[in-house]
C-alpha cells in the first residue's frame, strides 16, 4: 500500500503542474500554475489532500466556464486523467464523457473511458465499455490499448484465440522495451 502511495504521489506531483498550466492556458490564471507548483512541491503528506482540493477547484472552473468561453476537451481529457490519478474513477468518467461530447472521435478518449468503466462498476458498464472500444477500433484498428482491451473483453468471453490475436496486434503497435511492449 505505501508502495502504491508513494507511485499515486509520484505521478500526481508530475501530473498536476501540467494540468494547472493547461487549465491556465484554457482559463487564463496564473495564479494557478504557481498554486500548482507550491503545492507539488509541498510536503508529501499533504499533497495529496491539497491536490484532491485543487482537482475539485479545476473541475468546478471547467463546469463553471466565464461566459463566451469556448468548452476545452482537452482540458476536460486531462482533468479525466488526474482524477483517474487520484481513482477518483467516477469523476473521471464524467470528465471522459464531457471531453467525448466535444470531440466524439478521439480515440484515446474512447479507450480510456472504455478502461475506466471496468473501474467504475456501474450497471452496463462492460457493454458500453465494449461500444466504446469498438468505435476506437473503427477509427484506428491499431489503436494498442484498444486492441489490449478487446483481447481482454475476449479472454473474459473465454475467446482465447480472439484474445490473444487482439494482444498480439496490441505488442506489435507499441515500441520494443515498453512495459506493454514485454507483458
Amino acid at each position: 500500500q505505501s508502495s502504491f502511495r508513494l507511485a499515486t504521489a509520484g505521478a500526481l506531483l508530475l501530473g498536476v503542474p501540467v494540468l494547472a498550466a493547461a487549465l491556465y492556458l484554457h482559463l487564463g490564471q496564473p495564479q494557478a500554475v504557481v498554486t500548482a507548483a507550491q503545492r507539488a512541491t509541498a510536503d508529501p503528506q499533504a499533497t495529496l489532500a491539497d491536490v484532491d482540493a485543487m482537482v475539485r477547484q479545476m473541475a468546478q472552473a471547467l463546469e463553471n466556464p466565464p461566459a463566451g468561453q469556448v468548452p476545452d476537451a482537452h482540458a476536460w481529457a486531462l482533468l479525466a486523467r488526474t482524477q483517474a490519478g487520484l481513482q477518483r474513477w467516477a469523476d473521471a468518467d464524467r470528465s471522459l464523457q464531457r471531453a467525448l461530447a466535444l470531440q466524439p472521435d478521439q480515440v484515446d478518449w474512447l479507450a480510456d473511458r472504455a478502461d475506466i468503466l471496468g473501474l467504475v462498476g456501474t450497471p452496463g458498464a462492460p457493454a458500453e465499455a465494449a461500444r466504446l472500444v469498438e468505435r476506437a477500433l473503427r477509427l484506428n484498428p491499431d489503436h494498442p490499448k484498444a486492441l489490449a482491451l478487446a483481447g481482454g473483453a475476449a479472454w473474459e468471453r473465454q475467446d482465447i484465440e480472439a484474445a490473444e490475436a487482439h494482444w498480439r496486434r496490441a505488442r506489435s503497435r507499441v515500441a520494443d522495451g515498453t512495459s506493454f511492449a514485454t507483458s
